[in-house]
């Protein structure tokens, strides 16, 4: 393989430009047949070598054009025309692949330049459940490449007849009514290894200054929006690069400016966003190539006075309750126990008490239920409660009466913890009124089971839940939000993401991501998912330092939901905005979980520990104790401090020394 020197250009988070040797690419084959669109023989609409399918109630359109194409003469638009049972309108094809090899898929699109574009390529069989690229809105054809590595693990997937050679499917589709065209579309092998992957990488990235530059409350006097700027791309010629950023509402994308190379932040008036949601996007272009090198974007939220009650209390968060009683669930999603026994005792030893598999969500699992049968009695003989999904096809239509028998015979499995939807409304578009109707069917079959969906916290969903499972949250704004909607009686349980192809949090920040957004309020705490922790490409090591992690929330776990009062000798904290702290007890012992509010910036607090209280940070190997007297404590950012105190015998405490994150 030969290799040409280039500069990676750092517009921030780059003291200077540094030199990299960057590989050059050799290509295999095409596999595709038919990217370009170019040929439909028996003129059908559709592509020959494509499959067309359209999924959910609502007519949609998969269809072949002619005009202003990027590639040919030819190009296909996608695109729902009513929201209301919008799921997936696609082009579809098989591949074959390689476990062991990098490929690279690549496409031309363009969009109606509205921010309500929901689209996307996917790719299943490529080693995690699924790889999917959503697309910001552009009304220009933009050329999106992407380089990843089908990992070994994945060898003998369907068809397993071929021996080392596997199958991809490749699924180029719109999930929305804003239409979106496909062009050019080719997959190929590389000759690049996995190490040379982070080399040919592009990126951009906007960062709020803190969090009220991405959530906006009332009456706090702000003028504008400050975001960070930061950007990189693999390049010879720098000036080819073009940074553009717009201010998308609705069906408005606005461009805010193009901007210099060098910039580090930029900032946005409040005065041009409306109450509710915007977005600001960014755009990395190569101006020679049409290249959509990389984009990315931030949602900005305003809030109305009446939205944000001014007495919530994030450490008195709602609990979830199983059977009266209250229960942590600590949770893995892609769990498949029948066929992974081995791994269900290393889950119970580090504290997981609950699992899910997609064993349930398939329409075949109504007709044939003999495999969720089999997943609940496995994770009853293992002692673990299950997250029971129910059958997409089914829910998400007007079939939903069909249910209620198929509900109430899983729902009586003592196994069973609560029922919960996968994104029927922020990714499948399904309307609120589906998920009403879903909930009354759920209440009157099933009253003893909640309903718990994975969706984001909108107003309108909330009357028809029982609580919320979502992404975690890592700032005290976005909690604020959160518990505003939820309200005084429904749980968020957080959900850690981990991508199959970016670097894990490392060190002291894996930690963090576990234990802060229980401190802003999550009662609950599942990793997304289990086989991209354990088959991590980029750090072999992180499954075991997630373990690690969840058994320290386990330990902790039951005092959080423990209900009882901090007693009078426990110690004081000042609590600042940029400090967050959750308190709890249990028994004998009192422990305070303390986190900085930003990921970005470190805490400082005094702690005032009253005489005959000695405390400890807990795991930490060598750490003097804490005794009675005032303390200034410093916790570093992206990491956490869990302490744990009791009564002694005077004169039994020891002075707080240095230690990772906090110092005496």
């Amino acid at each position: 393989m030969t290799a040409m020197l280039i500069c990676l250009v750092a517009l921030l988070g780059m003291q200077a430009a540094t030199c990299q040797t960057v590989p050059t690419i050799h290509y295999g084959p095409e596999l595709l047949v038919n990217g370009s669109f170019e040929t439909d023989a028996d003129g059908d609409g559709v592509p020959d070598g494509w499959q067309r399918s359209i999924q959910g109630d609502a007519p949609g359109d998969v269809v072949l054009e002619s005009g202003e194409a990027a590639d040919g003469r030819r190009h296909v638009r996608i695109q729902f025309h009513a929201d209301d049972g919008a799921i997936q309108a696609r082009l579809i094809q098989h591949v074959p692949i390689k476990p062991g090899k990098v490929y690279e898929i690549a496409y031309w699109y363009r969009s109606a330049p509205d921010t309500r574009l929901h689209a996307d390529v996917l790719l299943t069989g490529t080693g995690p459940a699924y790889r999917s690229w959503g697309h910001r809105p552009t009304s220009r054809w933009a050329r999106k490449v992407v380089r990843f590595l089908i990992p070994e693990h994945v060898r003998g997937q369907k068809p397993q007849d071929i021996g080392e050679i596997g199958e991809a499917v490749i699924f180029v589709q719109n999930r929305g009514t804003v239409p979106i065209w496909y062009d050019g579309v080719s997959f190929r092998e590389t000759d690049l290894g996995e190490s040379e992957l982070g080399l040919l990488k592009a990126e951009v990235r906007l960062s709020p200054q803190s969090s009220d530059d991405s959530v906006i409350f009332p009456n706090t006097g702000k003028t504008e929006c400050v975001f960070g700027v930061a950007a990189r791309a693999p390049t010879t010629a720098r000036d080819d690069l073009s940074l553009e950023v717009r201010v998308g509402i609705k069906d408005d994308l606005t461009l805010l400016g193009r901007f210099a190379p060098d910039i580090d932040a930029i900032s946005l008036p409040v005065a041009r966003l409306p109450m509710g949601k915007s977005k600001l996007i960014a755009y990395l272009w190569d101006r020679q190539t049409g290249e959509l090198l990389a984009d990315h974007e931030q949602t900005i939220e305003r809030f109305s006075p009446e939205e944000v009650p001014a007495d919530i209390d994030l450490e008195n968060a709602p609990v979830f309750r199983e059977n009266g009683k209250p229960f942590f669930p600590i949770g893995v999603f892609g769990f498949d126990p029948p066929r992974l026994r081995e791994q269900c005792e290393e889950l119970k030893a580090h504290g997981f008490n609950t699992i899910h598999s997609y064993v349930p969500e398939g329409t075949g699992a109504f007709t044939n239920t003999t495999r969720v049968r089999q997943y609940l009695d496995m994770a009853q003989q293992y002692g673990f409660r299950s997250v029971l999904g129910l059958p997409r096809g089914i829910a998400e239509s007007d079939r939903q009466p069909e249910l209620a028998p198929w509900v109430r015979e899983f729902g009586g499995h003592p196994t069973v913890l609560f029922f919960y939807t996968d994104e029927m409304v922020c990714i499948r578009s399904s309307p609120i009124s589906r998920m009403a109707s879903l909930k009354r069917l759920l209440q009157q079959n099933v009253p003893h089971i909640p309903y718990i969906p994975f969706e984001p916290a909108e107003a309108d969903l909330m009357p028809h839940v029982d609580g919320l499972i979502w992404g975690a949250t890592t700032t005290r704004s976005e909690a604020l939000v959160y518990r505003a909607r939820l309200g005084p009686t429904k749980p968020h349980i957080a959900v850690q993401h981990i991508d199959q192809n970016t670097l894990p949090p490392q060190g002291a920040e894996q930690e963090y991501r576990v234990f802060v957004p229980v401190i802003h309020g999550a009662r609950g705490w599942f990793l997304f998912c289990w086989s991209w922790a354990k088959w991590n490409r980029p750090d072999p090591g992180y499954f075991e330092r997630m373990l690690t992690s969840v058994k320290h929330l386990a330990e902790v776990a039951p005092a959080i939901i423990s209900g009882e009062p901090l007693p009078d000798w426990a110690p004081t904290i000042g609590v600042a905005e940029e400090l967050s702290a959750l308190r709890c007890a249990l028994g004998e012992r009192v422990y305070f979980l303390l986190a900085p509010s930003f990921p970005d910036r470190a805490a400082r607090t005094a702690l005032s520990i009253p005489e005959a209280v000695h405390g400890r940070q807990m795991w930490s190997d060598g750490e003097p104790g804490l005794g009675p007297g005032t303390h200034e404590l410093t916790i570093a950012q992206r990491t956490v401090c869990v302490l744990e105190f009791m009564r002694v015998e005077r004169g039994e405490g020891q002075v707080l020394g240095a230690g990772t994150g906090h110092s005496s």
